[in-house]
């Protein structure tokens, strides 16, 4: 007679069927969350189309979410910056605002996601939604200075529509950059070079950074400033 199955043969059985099952989850979980990153394409314009189809989604982990975010940074600038179809370039910020804000409303300490609400509603000409999600990118990110290279970005372009605390909050995002000037040294001359009226205050961050980070800026100050090296406006 064939032996019996025993409790210990049995849980063996169980483990392994949940192993099965789990790894089964993971496969299609992944698929789906790579579904999300390849919507579109690879083509600046149709990643940007996909967004006014409403193909490209949020997702659930937070890569899938981050490069949302990014997707929908970029495309909103090539809307921009290209040709496009009437209505095209509300579409794309409206689908941008709309998936930012969800990744917030189940990780609202998502820094990312705020400064995306915030890129979104400029491209909308939405001045207080632009402020305010800055300040809430900065309260949940203020330390992060990948994030903060982002939102400098975006206040030193819209300086003049920014509000009072933004600007404050501004000058803390650069200090951090400076603080860091091995990682975004570039960055920071490209804005002295390029926006003359934050020269006085860039100045002053830098000069309370140690003499080799000043080194460093001024020497990329000094490249970019010659006319072989400018980036065409």
């Amino acid at each position: 007679m064939p032996p019996r199955a025993t409790k210990h043969h049995l849980s063996w059985l169980f483990v392994g069927l949940l192993g099965v099952t789990t790894m089964a989850l993971s496969i299609v979980g992944f698929t789906a969350e790579q579904s999300h990153i390849l919507a579109g394409g690879g083509s600046p314009r149709e990643r940007m189309e996909a967004f006014v189809a409403g193909d490209r989604h949020v997702g659930m982990a937070n890569t899938t979410q981050r490069w949302f975010v990014i997707d929908c940074r970029n495309s909103i600038i090539h809307a921009f910056t290209n040709p496009v179809a009437d209505g095209v370039r509300e579409a794309v910020s409206r689908r941008c605002l709309d998936g930012a804000l969800a990744i917030t409303e189940t990780a609202p300490i998502s820094s990312f996601a705020w400064f995306g609400a915030a890129h979104a509603s400029l491209a909308l000409q939405d001045w207080d939604g632009m402020n305010l999600y800055l300040e809430r990118s900065h309260a949940t990110g203020a330390q992060e200075g990948w994030i903060a290279r982002y939102r400098a970005e975006l206040a030193a372009d819209n300086y003049s529509r920014i509000s009072e605390a933004n600007q404050a909050l501004f000058r803390e995002d650069l200090t951090l950059l400076a603080q860091n000037m091995f990682a975004f040294s570039e960055f920071l001359a490209g804005q002295y070079v390029s926006k003359v009226a934050l020269r006085p205050m860039l100045t002053e961050i830098v000069e309370t950074m140690p003499q080799a980070s000043q080194w460093r800026f001024l020497a990329l100050v000094r490249r970019l400033s010659t006319p072989s090296t400018q980036v065409p406006s």
